[in-house]
This record gives C-alpha cells, structure tokens and sequence, in this order.
C-alpha cells in the first residue's frame, strides 16, 4: 500500500502491507485447518501448509485446534498419530507437561 506524505512523495505503508501477507497467510491456514479435519484420508497437502506453525512448546489444545483430534494416541497420549494418506502418518510428540516435543512422519 503506498500513500504521498507532506510533500508529495509517495510512500509505502509497511504495516498495512504486512497484515495484508499475514491476512492471505492466515486464510491460507484456516483453509488448510480445516482440510486437514475434514479429509482424514488425504491430509498430506494440508499438513504441509500447518507443519510450519507446529513449533516446540505450542500446547495440546493449540495442536487440536489446528489438526482436530488425533487418529490414534500412543503412550499415554503423549504421541498423537495423524493419518495423512493411506500408510503414511505424521507423529505429533508432546512432553510430560502436554507441550509439544517434536513432529515426525511428513517428508
């Protein structure tokens, strides 16, 4: 977004710019959010779209929000198993506080 200043001289307004990319960002995520729920038989695309925002320490409920429930969970739910296509799945790893560890499985 630009705009002209005192003088005339146009000038870039970063700010809207960068809610603007983050509003596109965020839309970009809730569509995969929500794919990601709503196809449990083909999730690959979408797990790659969220796979970014899946950080160390974001907690179970944040996780759920994103990926919906788990497929299956092991250990004492502290590794959540999402199918994403057929044989392939992705392992979500949470710590003894119900923080996430790590996330494996997605190529």
């Amino acid at each position: 977004m630009h705009y002209a200043n005192e003088t005339g001289t146009v000038m870039r307004n970063d700010m809207q710019d960068q809610q603007q990319e983050s509003s596109g960002v965020n839309s970009q995520v809730v569509e995969a959010s929500s794919e990601f729920k709503n196809r449990p038989g083909d999730r690959q695309k979408a797990a790659r779209i969220i796979l970014p925002l899946l950080k160390t320490g974001l907690s179970r409920d944040d996780v759920k929000n994103l990926l919906g429930p788990p497929t299956k969970e092991i250990g004492d739910g502290r590794i959540w198993c999402y199918i994403l296509f057929y044989e392939s799945a992705m392992d979500v790893y949470f710590d003894a506080n119900g923080k996430l560890e790590k996330v494996s499985g997605l190529d």
